[in-house]
């Protein structure tokens, strides 16, 4: 998994600092029971929601936060009805299973989600990493999603861990 190689590449940035994004949760459970970097985020209410922006008060030995994008939603709409952004204690965002930004349209207030990545990819400090077995979709769909695509790896890279 991305996040075991995150820590050795940003020596700066604590696991707390690094927001791990996937679509089901399914995969949270998945790699929660395999990684144990990992620890799943909470947000039961709209305050939690709204005061979750990471914690900047971590230390080291804290855990990468996991959380689907429902979740993230959550935090942002709570942060949006009082004009602030979430995530704000967060330095990097792992999108995992990214083309499903754009074809889990049954996901309520995809768009949010959406339009915080764009808004962290042209105005923000966060390094946002996405991740898919699928890029075609993120390809055709560039002109809709606004996205800019830096394939790292020239093809599929399976099993990546």
């Amino acid at each position: 998994m991305i996040a075991n190689c995150l820590l050795s590449l940003f020596p700066d940035v604590r696991p707390c600092e690094i927001l791990y994004l996937t679509s089901r949760s399914i995969i949270v459970t998945q790699q929660l029971e395999i990684y144990p970097t990992l620890r799943p985020c909470i947000l039961e209410s709209d305050l939690d929601a709204f005061f979750w922006r990471g914690d900047p008060n971590c230390t080291p030995e804290d855990k990468i936060c996991i959380m689907t994008y429902d979740k993230a939603i959550h935090a942002i709409t709570s942060c949006a009805k009082f004009g602030t952004l979430p995530f704000e204690a967060i330095k990097i965002i792992v999108i995992d299973e990214g083309h499903a930004l754009l074809v889990d349209t049954f996901i309520d207030a995809i768009k949010a989600l959406i339009v915080l990545l764009r808004y962290e990819v042209a105005h923000g400090e966060k390094l946002i990493i996405g991740m898919t077995a699928t890029p075609q979709i993120l390809f055709e769909t560039q002109e809709m999603h606004g996205f800019p695509i830096n394939c790292l790896c020239g093809e599929m890279q399976p099993r990546y861990t």
